[in-house]
């Protein structure tokens, strides 16, 4: 039961798999035939309206290719990106 008089913490909404990716700087051969429309950059301007769209606070994101520099690259991105948690 609820306490009406206490102080509830706010509801969070978190995407729980989301991926960034730039074909020309990966390794992304899987992405022709029918997946041709989608091989483009996707980065954080392209989720950030549909997060806030969904009322979505934070999202994980998940690498698209195993790599060291990869790894580096997103590890970078989420210092600078508020809602990649």
């Amino acid at each position: 039961m609820t306490d009406p008089g206490r102080a509830q913490p706010p509801v969070r909404t978190i995407d729980a798999h989301q991926h960034f990716w730039h074909p020309d700087r990966g390794d992304y051969p899987w992405m022709i035939g029918p997946y041709a429309p989608i091989r483009r950059e996707v980065t954080p301007a392209d989720l950030r309206p549909e997060l806030l769209a969904a009322d979505v606070q934070k999202s994980i994101l998940v690498q698209t290719w195993s790599s060291y520099e990869e790894t580096v690259a997103f590890l970078r991105l989420a210092e600078r990106t508020d809602f990649i948690a």
